[in-house]
């Protein structure tokens, strides 16, 4: 990482000294540094440089470039920065129906975006027509079996799940994940991703045991599949602690998030957004545990857990 970190300094100072600071191959080099130090979990120094090169678009170009905008919208989702990245996202939905017009693969792309954004800012039924939006452009411009129209699907789905339609939602789950074990197989990342969220879906249907047999599955995938370090190492767990929460089974969950904690304490970077979704995750265990075991002394730990992710945020 250190070499190649190097070599992208490198470029952007030769472009810099040769084409000079505001020439479009610099500006280029810049997003391509950035979007390295995103992808090695340095996500606030790729946020700073974004941010500096945007500044600096802005001025030059006279208006936002899309491809700025879509870096940092993605750069704060990594950092579980939600709601800052949604504001970025709307603003690419204009700019693409603009450039592209209305049935372009990146207008979708952008709708289906600024959609999960706001699913992940508790505001599924807002959600709803820009997932609609994106599925009807994303057909007309790929066709019904792209990556992406399974995406857009997909996140249909999800928002069903969020909005807590759970029959619908395990009907159109369950539909896409059969079709990407088909077509794409059992280890590409949207299929285990549909499967986790059909498995989420499952447990609060109080199917448990179908539910915990498909993380078990995806898990079992992931180990092998993704390196050490990876999210899903802490982020596909935490799902099946929080359906081991719902059935009751706390003391399952209880031990399962603090062996995901130490193995992310372990081997991701300390600015990981996971280490704080994990702690809300034992905030929120203990606070169900105490409704079912009021004397169990659940309350006391729900709020040690608060504060130290109140500690962690600041």
């Amino acid at each position: 990482a250190a070499a190649a970190e190097e070599l992208h300094l490198e470029t952007i100072s030769s472009h810099e000294r040769v084409l000079g600071p505001e020439h479009e191959r610099t500006f280029v080099a810049k997003n391509q540094y950035a979007n390295f130090l995103d992808g090695i979990q340095r996500s606030e120094d790729a946020l700073a440089v974004h941010r500096e090169l945007l500044e600096v678009q802005r001025r030059v170009l006279g208006e936002d470039p899309l491809t700025t905008l879509n870096n940092i919208s993605i750069t704060l989702m990594n950092l579980g920065r939600h709601e800052e990245a949604s504001q970025y996202a709307l603003g690419l939905v204009d700019g693409y129906r603009r450039s592209y017009g209305e049935d372009h693969w990146m207008t979708a792309n952008a709708l289906n975006t600024y959609g999960y954004l706001l699913l992940k800012t508790d505001r599924p039924e807002e959600a709803v027509p820009y997932f609609q939006e994106a599925m009807a452009s994303g057909l007309e411009a790929l066709g019904p079996d792209h990556d992406l129209v399974y995406l857009y699907r997909g996140n249909r789905g999800e928002d069903l799940l969020a909005a807590g339609r759970l029959a619908e939602a395990e009907r159109v789950l369950r539909s896409i994940w059969l079709e990407l074990v088909e077509v794409r197989g059992p280890r590409f990342g949207q299929t285990l991703h549909r499967q986790n969220q059909l498995a989420t879906a499952l447990g609060r249907l109080d199917r448990g045991t179908e539910a915990i047999e498909l993380f078990d599955s995806a898990m079992a995938i992931i180990g092998e599949a993704r390196p050490q370090g990876h999210a899903a190492h802490g982020r596909w767990p935490m799902l099946k602690a929080n359906t081991l929460r719902d059935l009751g089974r706390f003391d399952e969950a209880e031990e399962l998030l603090a062996q995901t904690r130490q193995l992310a304490a372990e081997t991701m970077e300390p600015d990981s957004p996971v280490h704080g979704e994990l702690l809300n995750a034992l905030v929120e265990l203990h606070e169900a545990w105490h409704v079912a075991e009021p004397q169990g002394g659940h309350t006391g730990k729900a709020t040690a857990y608060r504060a130290e992710l109140d500690d962690l945020e600041s």
